[in-house]
């Protein structure tokens, strides 16, 4: 008897010496045009089906798994972030401070370097 594969699917453990495999055209030996196999190829192909679904539901847990720690170092990586965006404020709040002090300064010694060449030049030119 053989059966009809709808498919494309094949299971890896089907020897190439036991498929006994007819290409048939639809009205011919069959209602459908398509591929047919014998009853012992048709067992391998739908084993290896069920193969290929146990796969691919090994793949989709391993694909939730890796979501799973893809979301913790995300939130890992946003508390990383947080934390130096906030150091990064400090370090320029205390650059800023410095520099203001520093601008003080300046201020302060043209202040008495102004005042001073000032009297300097009025107690040499009476």
């Amino acid at each position: 008897m053989l059966c009809p594969i709808y498919s494309r699917g094949y299971s890896q453990t089907i020897e190439k010496t036991t498929v006994d495999a007819l290409r048939v055209r639809a009205g011919w030996v069959a209602p459908t045009d398509g591929y047919f196999l014998n009853d012992s190829a048709m067992r391998d192909t739908v084993s290896g089906w069920g193969e290929a679904v146990k796969i691919a539901d090994v793949r989709e847990q391993a694909l939730v798994a890796l979501r799973e720690e893809i979301k913790l170092q995300q939130g890992d990586l946003k508390r990383q972030l947080a934390a130096l965006q906030s150091e990064i404020v400090a370090e320029r709040k205390a650059w800023c401070s410095r520099v203001r002090w520093g601008k003080a300064q300046g201020l302060v010694y043209g202040l008495v370097i102004g005042f001073g060449g000032g009297y300097l030049v009025r107690r040499n030119n009476p």
